[in-house]
């Protein structure tokens, strides 16, 4: 069994320009909605829609998200087609502030040779913390997060380390302008272990890229003098070769399912719901298959405290445990120590099996 990951590929440069004059579509507030009909039709790199949200209180910070692709370009041509997207993987395309009349307004990009599509399903939501910590955005950057390639390779990335399927890259240095990341390779990597790494990255009409234009540099100065990749060649600019893309991806255990007590868990990047009570995702790992979350202000137990959920998969089978549930913090849910896997129908919960989880 392989947990659900959305990856989208994507074959082209990606538009940097935004057309003077675009669609207009509207959104309620907070509301997750489809768009009004719009008029598609072949569009060129400069072209762009408008998105609108109104009712929001001045002054407020709104972010606009949309779906990820869950098909390849060749069968899903429209980039926010509803046939071809959903919002279980959201993708911040950034924040606007509401005007004095509650209205705020986001242009956005849209891939060359890519259709606008018929209708656009996204969302607008004063939420900022909690829908911008898919990217954590620090200082400008917008590549921490948890991601995967079009290979399907994992990549978590936040600003201590770059950590990959095979190997974890300790960040010295980042530079927010340029989108450089300069790391050191960690002492249990394959291939040229304590070397330098310079990674360049690139965002592109909300689409995140990569190039890692340094591998082996002898020292973290050689890995800062190495030139930085063409952004303005995706298909050629990484030393000869194409930048690589980084999708959002949702936690592996995202989805529904129904427990042995017959509770429903809907799982995605946002929330874990059990029906009777909810708990908002802080963060989550794949690699270490792991979510904080902060239990919901009405939960009959604990409410406001955090949980740790950590997860397995055993001979196809998925397991969870609720490592911690009366934490005082994120922090402190974090530092909770793992659940043991080895054997989760019969114990290493706390000293009692694992909870299974069926689709």
């Amino acid at each position: 069994m392989r947990f659900l990951v959305l990856p989208l590929l994507v074959l082209s440069a990606c538009a940097e320009d935004l057309a003077a004059v675009a669609p207009l579509v509207e959104a309620a507030p907070t509301a997750r909605v489809t768009a009004p009909t719009l008029t598609s039709g072949p569009v060129v790199a400069a072209d762009g829609v408008t998105l609108t949200a109104r009712g929001f209180p001045p002054g407020v910070l709104v972010t606009f998200l949309r779906g990820a692709s869950v098909t390849t370009r060749p069968t899903c041509p429209s980039w926010l087609a509803g046939g071809c997207t959903a919002l279980r993987s959201p993708v911040v395309l950034g924040a606007t502030t509401a005007n004095a009349n509650g209205v705020a307004q986001l242009s956005v990009g849209v891939p060359a040779g890519m259709t606008v599509g018929a209708s656009i399903p996204f969302e607008a939501t004063t939420a900022g913390a909690r829908a911008l910590r898919r990217t954590e955005v620090v200082a400008g950057h917008d590549v921490f997060g948890v991601w995967t390639d079009a290979y399907g390779f994992a990549h978590e990335i936040d600003q201590q380390r770059w950590r990959q399927d095979f190997g974890v890259w300790h960040i010295a240095r980042w530079d927010a302008a340029s989108g450089a990341i300069f790391a050191r390779n960690d002492a249990g990597n394959t291939y040229f272990p304590n070397r330098w790494s310079r990674f360049d990255t690139s965002v592109q009409a909300g689409q995140v890229w990569y190039c890692q234009t340094a591998y082996a540099a002898a020292s973290l100065a050689d890995a800062v003098a190495t030139p930085a990749a063409d952004a303005t060649d995706l298909t050629g600019g990484c030393a000869g070769f194409a930048w690589s893309e980084l999708v959002l991806a949702e936690p592996d255990i995202a989805g529904v399912w129904t427990d042995a007590y017959g509770t429903t868990h809907a799982i995605d990047a946002f929330a874990w719901d059990q029906g009777w009570t909810s708990f908002d995702v802080e963060r989550y790992s794949n690699l270490d298959r792991v979510i904080i979350a902060q239990n919901a202000a009405s939960a009959p137990f604990f409410p406001g405290l955090w949980s740790r959920f950590d997860w397995t998969e055993v001979a196809g089978e998925v397991w969870y445990c609720q490592t911690a549930y009366d934490a005082a913090s994120a922090w402190d849910a974090r530092q909770t120590p793992a659940a043991d896997p080895t054997d989760p129908a019969n114990g290493g919960c706390g000293g009692f099996a694992w909870t299974q989880l069926t689709p």
